[in-house]
């Protein structure tokens, strides 16, 4: 999952692909949503989820701020669940943005 944090500064943006390198190759944790809503004061305004598994694209999900855009470019091979806090209860303001990428 990457995240392009557009409200903050370029110290926050190196500061969080130094965290999510760090931890990229250890089982994925709930304190990745809570160092991207650090860094961006509460959210980003856009998360791309890419892998395609309901863990990455909840946790893309809950790094968003109210109003903002998560783009779904993985293929989803089973049953993708829209988890209800995530998506806060609807409330949240979120855009769900989803396409395929060409191949070659």
């Amino acid at each position: 999952m990457f995240v392009i944090p557009c409200r903050c500064s370029v110290d926050a943006v190196v500061s969080m692909m130094k965290y999510i390198t760090s931890t990229a190759k250890k089982a994925p944790t709930p304190t990745v949503v809570a160092e991207v809503k650090r860094l961006t004061n509460g959210g980003a305004d856009v998360s791309i989820e890419a892998l395609g598994i309901q863990e990455t694209f909840e946790k893309a999900l809950r790094c968003l701020r109210p109003g903002g855009t998560l783009s779904s470019l993985g293929v989803y091979s089973g049953k993708l669940q829209m988890p209800y806090d995530a998506f806060a209860a609807g409330l949240g303001d979120y855009k769900i943005v989803t396409t395929l990428l060409p191949g070659r």
